[in-house]
């Protein structure tokens, strides 16, 4: 008898779980904000120029940011130091800062 109430009790908590709205179904307004066809292009040369450091061998990329019209990106190399570049998304190019 109590092995039937104890599947019963996990059969009810798993019905509960199934039941319940996922989590991806709670979608933050401010998230799902269009972008303009400028910024699309924009965050996209961003992110290829960010894939580019990564194929590079730099890892932990810590912080990027916008500085105008370029970001800052700090960045670790494979000797473990703290290097900054410069991205440029509307030129494409990567300086690093000394």
């Amino acid at each position: 008898m109590r092995r039937s109430i104890a599947a019963l009790s996990v059969l009810s908590a798993m019905g509960a779980a199934l039941a319940a709205p996922p989590v991806a179904a709670q979608v933050d307004d401010s998230l799902s904000e269009r972008l303009t066809e400028a910024e699309e292009s924009r965050e996209q040369a961003l992110t290829g120029m960010l894939n580019r450091l990564v194929r590079q061998g730099f890892a932990d990329l810590r912080s990027i940011l916008p500085q105008g019209d370029a970001y800052i990106v700090e960045a670790v190399d494979r000797d473990l130091q703290l290097r900054r570049f410069r991205l440029e998304p509307n030129t494409g190019s990567i300086t690093e800062i000394p």
